[in-house]
């Protein structure tokens, strides 16, 4: 074997190595925050979303207890009892009920997400970097999963509480990804079975479409 061989050789398995090493180090990243989520009774996740070119910074709120879920965005709440999920549009005085969504995205299935099923992504460490004044650690995520609206994101947890501080997707057909920024997580936040569900009997006026 000449030297050019063993030296591209070489680098292969070197390469080979810090991969392996870098999927373990996100592989441990994930499993100590789905861990942790799991812990909890319940979450209060504060956020921002923002899309470059087509909106800008969005607030919202993501209550999480066991298999149910209460999102609030501007105009919009939705609602998921276990069951079934009810999108309540508020200026057009609506409410869709649907059957509960398979995806991966946070916005999308909050409950599923913060499990971060080795059946759902693929995965691999991107390394340290500094993120608004911030030291973080970099996992990227690929969902496995066919019908994604996203090819990959980015999750950054800050590098001393592992906790999550962005993620960023990219979105198919778009040039800029989506950035969903936590402001705050709180764990175990008091919450009822009334958080999860909505009240037809408080919103006469609203129109229920039924997807089911």
């Amino acid at each position: 074997m000449g030297i050019g061989k063993t030296v591209a050789v070489w680098v292969a398995l070197c390469l080979s190595v810090v991969s392996v090493r870098a999927d373990e180090k996100s592989k441990a990243l994930l499993s100590a925050l789905a861990t942790e989520m799991a812990a909890y009774k319940s979450y209060e996740i504060e956020f921002t979303s923002s899309m470059e070119g087509e909106f800008g910074d969005l607030d919202g709120t993501v209550i999480v207890s066991g298999e149910r879920y209460y999102m609030s965005t501007p105009g919009m709440e939705i609602f998921f009892d276990g069951e079934s999920i009810w999108t309540y549009t508020h200026d057009i005085k609506q409410v869709v009920r649907e059957r509960p969504r398979g995806g991966t995205n946070l916005l999308d299935n909050p409950v599923r997400f913060f499990k971060l099923y080795d059946e759902d992504f693929d995965h691999v460490y991107r390394g340290r970097t500094t993120w608004k004044g911030k030291s973080v650690d970099v996992v990227e995520l690929t969902p496995r999963q066919s019908g994604e609206d996203y090819s990959s994101m980015l999750l950054r947890l800050d590098a001393s509480t592992h906790r999550p501080l962005s993620l960023s997707y990219r979105v198919a057909g778009n040039s800029s990804p989506l950035e969903i920024t936590v402001r705050k997580l709180t764990p175990n936040v008091p919450v009822s079975d009334a958080r999860f569900t909505f009240d037809r009997r408080a919103h006469k006026e609203v129109e229920v479409v039924d997807f089911r």
